[in-house]
């Protein structure tokens, strides 16, 4: 018969001013070698690199509505959720991501919590490329509207 031996963990005698100084010093290696990797990478990868984490963020159909109900203002996150109808804990995971990436930030008044557009431009910008799309949906429409021209059935 075979027995589980559960492991117990050794304890750890170093002092937590000694941990202290250990993380940061990991903290500074992964600094300096950020730094490091920013100084041998073009500046168009960086930027590139930057913009596609930044895309990502709001790379859900639920994160994008949520930035164009907050570009009007501040929103209590009930109201919010209301008006998205999606469920909280749903709500409560895209926001804490867009939190995350610096899009939204909270305010909180008692119990109530309040979320708004770190940058409000963000606002405007997704609604351009909201004509973006339209204008290229129209284009497609008129794609399509001649490939059913084509295919359609010859009379004579």
């Amino acid at each position: 018969m075979f027995h589980r031996c559960r492991r117990i963990p050794a304890q750890d005698t170093r002092t937590d001013g000694f941990k202290l100084a250990m993380f940061r010093k990991s903290q500074s290696a992964r600094d300096d070698e950020t730094k490091s990797n920013l100084n041998s990478m073009p500046y168009r990868k960086v930027v590139a690199e930057e913009m596609a984490n930044f895309l990502s963020a709001l790379s859900h159909p639920d994160r994008v509505r949520i930035a164009l109900e907050l570009q009007d203002g501040e929103q209590e996150v009930s109201a919010l959720r209301e008006a998205l109808g999606i469920s909280p804990s749903r709500l409560s995971q895209h926001l804490g991501l867009l939190k995350s990436h610096h899009i939204v930030r909270e305010r909180k008044e008692g119990r109530r919590v309040f979320y708004h557009l770190e940058r409000v431009v963000l606002g405007r910008w997704l609604l351009e490329g909201m004509n973006f799309i339209q204008q290229e949906s129209e284009r497609l429409g008129e794609v399509v509207a001649a490939l059913q021209q084509v295919n359609a059935p010859k009379e004579g």
